[in-house]
Parts: structure tokens; C-alpha cells; sequence
């Protein structure tokens, strides 16, 4: 499958996660939107289709893709109205649910330059880290209910002069989650200080 009709964002390469039955799913980001693919040995790549809000701006910045075992995860960063947040929808069985899930809690925008970290145990449940004004804040996936518990801060940084650019995140088998966050700027690849936060 391909996207030949709409301008692929250049700051935004693929990217593809995997199943347990040897399919994929690939996300990049268009002109406007979230788009998506499926594979499947049965079908080939599905036509393309939106994962996103609908509405707003979506972030040039590549999309994150996880797969929980059952389902698949993208996160992205849009803009709703003059506020940016971090948003996430989960795709089961053959569709993207209908309204994505809101991540951040709008009260001030996510950074523009910063990617959303994501993990999972092997239970499922997943933790994502994302940069907010001044804060790294994170937000926990709990599988058996399929839904995502309310943000919470991690960590109150000074970002005025050197923003946040990158969150990482890993969660071992037994559930313990690790988080690193970066400070620096993109554009010259500078990274001023590594930071790392342990969830138990």
C-alpha cells in the first residue's frame, strides 16, 4: 500500500510494530493527519486509514507504535485549539476506536520537539512518558480494563532555556517502569543533560 495522494511529512519516517501472528502495523505522519496500515499474511497492507483526533493540527514529529499483544498502540502530539497535547488510540481487531484517548491534561501545551516514550509489560499494562511546559509527566495503560489511568508528574524540570527533546520508556517483566528524558535541542543535536525516573 502506499500514500500517493497526500504529502508525507518529511520530519516524520514510518514506523512498524508487530505481532505475535506475523502481522504489522506501519504509522507516519501526512499532511493533517495520523495515517496508518495493516498487514496480515491473509490480506496484504490495508488501505490507509486515520488514527488521529479529526480535528486540530497533528505534529510533524514521527508517531510512536507499540503492539500490547492483543491490540496495537500509536501516540502522536496534536494541537486543539492553542493547546498541544499527547493523544494515543488503540486499534482492535480491524479499526481504530472511534475518539482517541487524551494523555496530557491540556492544562499547558506538550512540547513541540518531544517524542512520546512508551513500554509494556507482558501482562500488557504500559507506561508513556511525555514532556509538558516544564514537566515530564507519564500515564499508565492498565490491560485487563483497557484504559488509561489520569496523568501524573514525574519530574518538575527548569526547560526555559533547554526544552525537553526525547522520552524514553521500558518496564520490566514484574511491572517495574524506568523512564530517561533529554534536554537539549534537536536542530544542533545537542543534549545538555540525561535525566532517569524508576516506577514501582
Amino acid at each position: 500500500t502506499g500514500s500517493t495522494t497526500v504529502q508525507v511529512n518529511e520530519d516524520s519516517p514510518p514506523t512498524i510494530a508487530i505481532d505475535a501472528k506475523g502481522g504489522a502495523m506501519a504509522a507516519w505522519i501526512r499532511t493533517g493527519d495520523v495515517a496508518t496500515s495493516r498487514f496480515t499474511k491473509a490480506g496484504g497492507w490495508t488501505a490507509v486509514t486515520a488514527a488521529d483526533a479529526g480535528t486540530g493540527s497533528v505534529a510533524a514529529w514521527a508517531p510512536r507504535l507499540a503492539n500490547t499483544g492483543d491490540d496495537f498502540m500509536v501516540f502522536w502530539h496534536q494541537a486543539v485549539g492553542n493547546v498541544r497535547n499527547a493523544f494515543a488510540n488503540r486499534y482492535t481487531g480491524t479499526a481504530w476506536a472511534a475518539q482517541p484517548a487524551l494523555l496530557s491534561n491540556g492544562n499547558t501545551s506538550v512540547h513541540e520537539w518531544s517524542d512520546t516514550g512508551f513500554a509494556l509489560d507482558r501482562h500488557g499494562n504500559g507506561i508513556a512518558v511525555w514532556a509538558q511546559g516544564d514537566d515530564v509527566r507519564s500515564g499508565r495503560y492498565v490491560a485487563s480494563a483497557k484504559e488509561w489511568q489520569a496523568d501524573t508528574l514525574v519530574e518538575k524540570l527548569d526547560t526555559s532555556s533547554n526544552p525537553v527533546i526525547e522520552t524514553l520508556a521500558g518496564v520490566s517483566p514484574n511491572g517495574m517502569a524506568a523512564a530517561m528524558y533529554a534536554i537539549g535541542y534537536p536542530y544542533h543535536q545537542t543534549h545538555n543533560a540525561i535525566y532517569g525516573a524508576v516506577f514501582e
